[in-house]
């Protein structure tokens, strides 16, 4: 399994939690930002969606193999 990293005590509380209340937001991070000026939609867009895939802690997926998650 070189290829998955194994979930941490700590993160597995998080999963968990996430498993019994899928709607359940309070831990959610929330960002705040200022944009000033014309803004264009569809620049915004894309730089979010890279955001999300290029840092790590906001592309998560977690996968269960041999009753073990990563």
């Amino acid at each position: 399994m070189d290829q998955y990293i194994p979930l941490s005590p700590f993160q597995l509380v998080f999963y968990f939690e996430w498993k019994l209340n899928p709607q359940r937001t309070d831990y959610h991070m929330v960002i705040d930002q200022t944009i000033e000026g014309k803004i264009d939609y569809n620049k915004l867009n894309c730089c979010l969606k890279k955001m999300v895939q290029d840092i790590f802690i906001f592309n998560v997926h977690i996968i269960e193999i041999n009753e073990k998650f990563y």
